[in-house]
């Protein structure tokens, strides 16, 4: 998993119990933190259930047993440990044995200067470049999932979407954006044709099925897309 991905799946609730991040560069490593720490409060000033160690000033018997606490009003607890490479040797092989049976609701974020030395999954492990805030901070504009339509190229229509969709619950501004893009082709023709009457029918048919619950969000819009860009 690269840091984008990582961050990707943050903002859209695909969380693991357990990452380990790791780079070379200290300034690397502050940025992410900060970024990831950003994504999870949702812009609130404080968060709930989130605490950070220090790898410097704490032992694994600390980390654990707050890793281990159910969280209190929300659905899940989230642990920062820093400077993990400072923990001694023993400390470290515990705090890593408790990845192979991690609490369901807790997630763990383990920072590491430096290559770490045990074995990970590729899901599990992140390695940090400086080329990653880079692709982060290219923001999608909510325009460009229509531009991309007119030209009826689906692939980046789709990755649009994936970007604009940041929480479920956004379908609606969606939804609203495409009608607005078919009310302004109907301005151009001079009227509503047959063929426009029937994706405003289509995406009136995906907004009842979503808000149903027939289908997520996400592919409620994904089928939307695919009608949309045909004719």
């Amino acid at each position: 998993m690269t840091y984008p991905q990582l961050l990707h799946n943050l903002e859209r609730g695909r969380i693991e119990p357990f990452y380990i991040i790791w780079a070379e560069d200290d300034y690397l490593i502050k940025e992410a933190l900060k970024r990831i720490k950003e994504t999870l409060s949702e812009g609130k000033e404080d968060i709930f259930n989130y605490h950070n160690f220090s790898g410097r000033e704490t032992d694994s018997a600390a980390i654990l047993n707050i890793a281990k606490t159910l969280p209190f009003a929300t659905e899940r607890r989230f642990v920062v440990v820093e400077e993990v490479e400072k923990l001694k040797i023993s400390e470290r092989k515990k705090l890593f044995s408790y990845l192979t049976n991690p609490v369901s609701s807790t997630t763990l974020f383990l920072f590491i200067k430096g290559k770490p030395s045990e074995p990970f999954s590729s899901t599990h492990l992140i390695r940090l470049k400086k080329g990653d805030f880079g692709q982060i901070a290219k923001k999608i504009k909510p325009f460009d999932l229509t531009l991309w339509l007119e030209k009826k190229n689906l692939p980046k229509a789709f990755e649009a979407l994936d970007s604009l969709l940041l929480k479920e619950r956004e379908f609606p501004r969606i939804l609203g954006m495409l009608t607005w893009w078919l009310r302004q082709r109907a301005k151009l023709k001079g009227r509503i044709d047959e063929e426009l009457l029937e994706k405003f029918n289509y995406l009136r048919t995906i907004e009842l099925a979503i808000k149903r619950g027939k289908f997520s969000p996400r592919l409620g819009l994904e089928l939307l897309l695919i009608r949309l860009a045909k004719g």
